[in-house]
């Protein structure tokens, strides 16, 4: 086989891999449905480096993305058919990344490290992590045959903290900014780990990702 040959297949081999559910010769993560969430994860960590160098409509416009991710990567999945327990897992760990992480340590950021706000801020991402394990284990419920969330996912939990950021940017308060946003993440903690039921295609998800273009006009528009 010459080497133009040997590249070609193994190019044929990775768009496999790429675009269906199981590579020739057994299963393979390398998939776009997963790809999409490690972008997402890296919009999570993007956004914590923007902060710390003082580009905060940056930092809102890389956690709008990976919010876009979130939703992308599962239309993705159940397009191609590449849903998987590696997906889900990596979905998780994505979640906790850019909705609870990042979220805590812009709060600190924000904050140049003041206990309080810290503190509740580390009391949010924690409990955003006892809630990814626990939907983790048991899941969606079903309510009317409509797939449910038990708790406040935590993406919602991140998208309403990037909505409220943006809005508070314009607000004559800018010395009291981190302490409203550590505030709001500590009030979002029993939220996630309560039992308040949420539809996954109900108004208050959708109208998420409608206030997305807003808040994005918002991040970037003169203080």
């Amino acid at each position: 086989m010459t080497a133009r040959a040997g590249w070609q297949a193994w190019l044929n081999h990775l768009l496999y891999a790429f675009a269906m559910d199981q590579e020739p010769s057994g299963p393979s993560n390398f998939r776009a449905a997963n790809l999409i969430t490690t972008a997402g994860a890296a919009c999570g960590l993007a956004a914590i480096v923007f902060v710390a160098r003082g580009s905060e409509a940056l930092a809102l416009s890389a956690l709008m993305l990976a919010v876009l991710c979130d939703k992308l990567d599962g239309l993705v999945a159940r397009k191609l058919k590449q849903s998987s327990d590696f997906g889900r897992e990596l979905d998780s760990l994505a979640d906790a990344v850019s909705f609870l992480v990042a979220p805590a340590v812009i709060v600190v950021l924000l904050s140049d490290g003041q206990a309080l706000p810290c503190l509740m801020a580390g009391i949010f991402a924690l409990a955003g992590l006892w809630r990814l394990a626990q939907f983790n284990l048991s899941g969606m419920v079903q309510e009317a045959e409509e797939p449910t969330f038990s708790g406040l996912p935590t993406t919602i939990a991140g998208a309403w903290f990037i909505l409220l950021w943006a809005g508070l940017r314009h607000a004559p308060l800018t010395e009291g900014i981190p302490w409203v946003l550590a505030v709001f993440l500590l009030a979002m903690a029993p939220l996630m780990l309560s039992s308040l039921r949420i539809r996954k295609n109900g108004l208050l998800v959708k109208s998420l990702y409608v206030l997305l273009l807003p808040t994005l006009v918002a991040a970037w528009w003169p203080i």
